[in-house]
């Protein structure tokens, strides 16, 4: 960071000097025939550049009655920006704070503010077409819950290793079309399109989220004892040992016969 910070401003400060270069160049012409002009054009330069602070420029008059420029690094100036070069500043007054936890407090400040912007954009909250208050409360819940929901999710998949954000993993995933084909007994059969090596692995750590969340039991749905997975069953048939499998199972089946 402090070198990267000194590369940075040291090519600031040629792109300043060629400035002033240009200026110089142009004593004698229209608008840079005396000190004073000269000098305001050199200050805008200055002004313009944001390592003005550290050069100075001055418009003179030779002893032949010419017009010259000449201008300087201020090297206390300098030195004082550098000092803090690589250097990132945080005032607490929670002295119990690590250097690191304040660091990870202060870049997690506006993920309330991303998590607003992904209800306005991704789950699309507004514009609002409601007027009764009952029906824009109902839609601002169901509205949290997705966020609440959109939220969890991302954070499960950074936390098993993806550095992708939700909207990413759904980009690289919404191609994928399971198709239902509905035979003469009665039977489902289910057909994944083909899939990429990067949406197997993506479906592989989805797959390893949703078993490890805890669905609510809803009877007769959910099967016997201690089972707290949906199942893809015919409709109508009731779930049994031989032909029922959890959805992530048969997903990962069905991406898997694709490969």
């Amino acid at each position: 960071m402090r070198h990267a910070r000194r590369v940075t401003r040291a090519q600031q400060l040629r792109a300043l000097r060629a400035e002033l270069t240009a200026v110089q160049a142009k004593i004698g012409q229209k608008r840079y025939r005396t000190v004073q002009a000269v000098q305001a054009r050199a200050n805008t330069c200055l002004r313009r550049s944001p390592v003005g602070k550290l050069m100075q420029a001055a418009a003179y008059q030779t002893d032949d009655g010419t017009v010259a420029l000449r201008w300087w690094v201020n090297t206390h100036a300098l030195w004082q920006a550098s000092h803090t070069d690589g250097r990132y500043l945080l005032v607490t007054n929670d002295f119990a704070l690590s250097a690191q936890r304040m660091l990870a407090l202060y870049r997690a400040k506006d993920q309330l503010d991303k998590r607003f912007l992904i209800s306005k954009q991704d789950l699309r909250v507004r514009p609002i077409y409601l007027h009764q208050d009952d029906r824009i409360e109902a839609m601002l819940l169901l509205n949290m819950i997705a966020l609440l929901a959109y939220s969890l999710l991302e954070r499960e998949v950074r936390q098993h290793g993806l550095p992708l954000t939700l909207r990413q993993l759904i980009a690289q995933l919404e191609n994928l079309t399971v198709i239902e084909t509905h035979c003469w007994d009665g039977s489902v059969l289910y057909r994944l399109t083909p899939v990429s090596a990067d949406q197997q692995a993506l479906l592989a750590v989805v797959a390893q989220i949703l078993t490890q969340r805890r669905i609510p039991r809803v009877r007769p749905a959910l099967g016997r004892g201690g089972d707290h997975l949906i199942w893809l069953t015919p409709p109508g048939r009731a779930p049994t040992d031989e032909g029922a499998r959890p959805i992530t199972s048969r997903l990962m089946e069905l991406s898997e016969a694709t490969m």
